[in-house]
């Protein structure tokens, strides 16, 4: 027996049109395929079929979340069932659990947060437009769910309602903005989760979150292909969902220099890591400039003219400001003895060594790294740095 209330599917004979509809006493469901008795419904099964006054039969189906999520009125683009899957499976939405949204348009990520939340979680979503959160609140309420959701009239750029959640959600333009917001509203180690859609708006967000206390960061988008379930002739749908927008992830996490600089690179990974310091440096947000951390530049040198190099490039750093930079050199000056002197004379707590080479192999891995009693790193070590 069906319960009045509930969410039902009915299935057609007809190319298998689906349609989702509240049961509802005495409130028969009319069609092509002549009139369905709410009568007749409530006392089925999910599962069965039942006939019209047509006397055509009707598959009766129990509406599932992802049933809900597709009938779902809307006046904005919402997350698809693929990507809300997803979302709520890298935040950990679960009972217990506190999880803030922003920018909750029609409310489908929305309608799946407060699905796997339960009874004992907790959805915090924030939205500017009122408009939007009206739709919201009313599509949470047909598709029955909502009682463990606040939807709050808000504009985040003014910070988030609450803090200490256990993960965040932003589906707004320029997510990159509001970093320093999110941080402040979560737990740390929390999970973090943005939606764009475009690849430029993708790059702006990484660069800040190349700023601030993130890690672990992953970049993605999920393409679905369905295929025609004819056993003799199965093979791929003519279309598929594609492209719906990028999805990336994170966790707060603190960062040091240190943790950094124990990473084994190779050849890609140390240009990609000098592309991303050369940009925390030009926008003043380096981890290293922590007041306490010396950067030491170890070149090759040589006894040519060109050698001169290294000092100019000394000058320029210093005169920009960057005073916790130190170039030295191999076989030339600055010498190891000028870099320790000069990092000697600065109250710094620890020091970060990094290759200033094309080809860096040996020297990097010996003269600098090496364990051997000359070498940089056990030299530095020596002087209680």
């Amino acid at each position: 027996m069906i319960p009045y209330g509930s969410l039902v599917v009915y299935v057609t004979p007809n190319k298998d049109r689906r349609y989702i509809k509240r049961l509802e006493e005495g409130q028969d469901w009319h069609s092509n395929d002549g009139v369905l008795s709410a009568e007749a419904v409530h006392a089925a099964n999910f599962g069965s079929e039942v006939r019209t006054s047509l006397d055509i039969p009707i598959r009766v189906l129990e509406a599932t979340l992802h049933d809900r999520l597709k009938g779902l009125k809307r006046q904005t683009q919402i997350i698809y069932p693929k990507d809300i899957a997803y979302i709520c499976l890298r935040l950990g939405a679960g009972p217990g659990r506190t999880i803030i949204e922003a920018g909750c348009g029609s409310g489908g990520l929305t309608t799946g947060l407060s699905w796997f939340c339960g009874p004992t979680g907790r959805v915090v979503s924030h939205e500017a437009r009122e408009e939007f959160m009206k739709l919201a609140r009313r599509n949470l309420e047909w598709a029955g769910v909502g009682d463990n959701v606040e939807i709050v009239h808000r504009d985040i750029a003014d910070g988030f309602c609450i803090d200490n959640a256990d993960a965040l959600f932003l589906d707004v333009r320029t997510p990159w903005e509001y970093l320093d917001h999110a941080v402040k509203a979560v737990k740390p180690g929390a999970m973090f989760g943005f939606l764009v859609p475009t690849v430029d708006q993708v790059s702006k967000l990484l660069m800040g979150l190349e700023k601030g206390p993130f890690a672990d960061i992953e970049v993605c988008e999920i393409l679905m292909r369905n295929w025609k379930p004819v056993a003799d002739r199965l093979r791929p749908e003519d279309r598929m969902n594609a492209h719906t927008g990028f999805l990336i992830f994170c966790r707060h996490q603190e960062r040091s220099a240190d943790f950094e600089y124990s990473r084994p690179l190779g050849t890609r990974q140390r240009k990609q890591e000098a592309a991303r310091q050369a940009r925390l440096a030009e926008s003043g947000a380096n981890p290293y400039d922590d007041g306490e951390t010396a950067i030491v530049f170890m070149g090759h040198g040589t006894e040519a003219d060109s050698n001169a190099v290294y000092r100019k490039m000394q000058d320029l750093l210093t005169n920009d400001g960057h005073t916790n930079y130190f170039v030295g050199t191999v076989e030339a000056s600055p010498s190891l003895d000028d870099v320790l002197a000069a990092v000697k004379a600065g109250s710094y707590k620890k020091v970060v060594l990094e290759p200033l080479m094309v080809v860096a192999g040996d020297h990097a891995n010996n003269d600098m790294a090496g364990d051997d009693d000359d070498s940089w790193k056990s030299m530095f070590n020596a002087s209680g740095k």
